[in-house]
């Protein structure tokens, strides 16, 4: 008789970089190497200045044995909102990868969300990861503080109205579903 045993991955967070303060009233945050959206900070209005954190994802060292060689982002796609009403959620193993928005909180923003995936041995093989562990952080939308968990990407944002109510971000671990046969 055979064993199945599927256990969960998590991907790992590292390159981590700063971006520099943008005015929010005309921000674009991408980011050339494709890193997911880690962390966000916006301080005062829309004339005020909005920063991001960009990371990488990889697989972890003592998962490599099992075949898994390399993080890919894969398909992507576009949610436009209104600052003021937005309600970004992102499917089961996407993430949020850029942001762009333009004008004050009636202003248009723009989020490119994008899905994960592991691959096996340096083929063309592809395993969709998954959002594991979802956390949400609340602050004041003005109030400066970077929001971020450590170790995982933001994959939702909830606000309603101008920079003085709250922004609600969600975070999640993106990991590997990985399926064994034991005998």
């Amino acid at each position: 008789m055979k064993e199945i045993n599927v256990q969960m991955i998590t991907l790992e967070q590292v390159n981590i970089i700063e971006t520099v303060p943008q005015k929010e009233s005309d921000s674009n945050f991408t980011d050339a190497d494709y890193r997911h959206l880690a962390a966000r900070k916006h301080e005062g209005d829309e004339n005020g200045n909005t920063w991001c954190k960009f990371a990488s994802l990889q697989i972890p060292l003592e998962s490599e044995a099992l075949g898994l060689t390399d993080v890919v982002i894969g398909d992507s796609r576009t949610v436009s909102v209104k600052e003021s009403e937005p309600n970004v959620q992102c499917e089961h193993g996407e993430i949020i990868v850029a942001r762009k928005h333009h004008g004050d909180e009636n202003g248009t923003t723009e989020y490119t969300i994008a899905q994960v995936y592991a691959r096996i041995n340096t083929t063309k093989i592809l395993i969709p990861c998954v959002a594991i562990n979802p956390e949400e952080k609340t602050c004041k939308e003005s109030d400066g503080s970077y929001m971020e968990i450590a170790g995982k990407c933001m994959v939702g944002r909830r606000h309603n109205g101008d920079e003085n109510k709250n922004t609600t971000y969600i975070f999640a671990h993106i990991a590997v579903p990985y399926v064994s046969v034991m005998r």
